[in-house]
């Protein structure tokens, strides 16, 4: 529980919680006990937003992981360091960071993995709204020369902000190419639950960046920092100035 930042009687009292709200299919409840974005394992579902959660609770929240969460004994919760796991796995919660520096946690489910059988897969959208801002999926950008970690996909040049959304497995790492030109102020902004950015030589898993930019390319690689059990999911913000 201490690697989880929480003590085990607030555990005792989220666990409770959430049994007692899935048990009645209080769904509104229950958005605001996830992180967010929620990782739903094995579909093509994205949730960024309590309002994707709500939408898609159906696909997220299917018979199986009503019952493992029901089911599951406080006494027999297998716990590591990343989170602790209801019916082996298929739904896992985990103190999540509340301030930029991680020194407030909150217990949140972070990962729902509905079973093979029950998941409802959704066509992924090319470009979604967010917050008045566009948000391209990172597989819809064009892939250009490899990197050091293979492929890397082209960012389009940017006047002002871009958001780039997706979801990294546990043994991935996703490469976004930028442009940069001399007297650029590139500032790059990574929300996540698990995942980290490189720049090399600039920055080593960091999710917060601000550099001054020479006429060249970078190549930022996004990785998981502790490989978890399911795709983790991401908005990576970039703002040129």
């Amino acid at each position: 529980m201490d690697n989880l930042g929480v003590t085990p009687a607030e555990f005792q009292r989220f666990f409770d919680r959430l049994k007692t709200e899935v048990a009645a299919g209080n769904r509104k409840a229950l958005a605001n006990m996830v992180h967010y974005p929620l990782g739903v394992g094995g579909s093509e579902i994205k949730v960024f937003t309590r309002a994707d959660f709500l939408t898609h609770y159906d696909s997220i929240f299917t018979p199986s992981v009503v019952a493992a969460v029901r089911d599951q004994a406080y006494e027999t919760l297998f716990v590591r360091d990343t989170g602790a796991a209801f019916g082996d796995g298929l739904l896992w919660v985990s103190g999540s960071c509340m301030d930029s520096g991680c020194a407030r946690r909150a217990l949140k489910v972070i990962a729902v993995n509905p079973p093979d059988d029950e998941r409802t897969v959704q066509p992924p959208t090319a470009v979604r709204p967010s917050a008045g801002k566009d948000v391209l999926l990172g597989n819809s950008l064009p892939e250009g020369a490899p990197g050091s970690s293979g492929p890397c996909r082209e960012l389009p040049p940017v006047t002002g902000s871009i958001t780039v959304a997706g979801s990294v497995p546990p043994d991935d790492v996703h490469c976004y190419r930028l442009v940069g030109h001399s007297g650029q102020t590139v500032h790059i902004e990574l929300k996540s639950l698990n995942t980290g950015f490189t720049i090399e030589p600039l920055a080593d898993n960091r999710s917060d960046l601000t550099f001054k930019a020479k006429n060249q390319p970078y190549d930022i690689l996004l990785g998981q920092t502790l490989r978890s059990v399911s795709d983790d999911y991401y908005e990576m913000r970039v703002t040129v100035r």
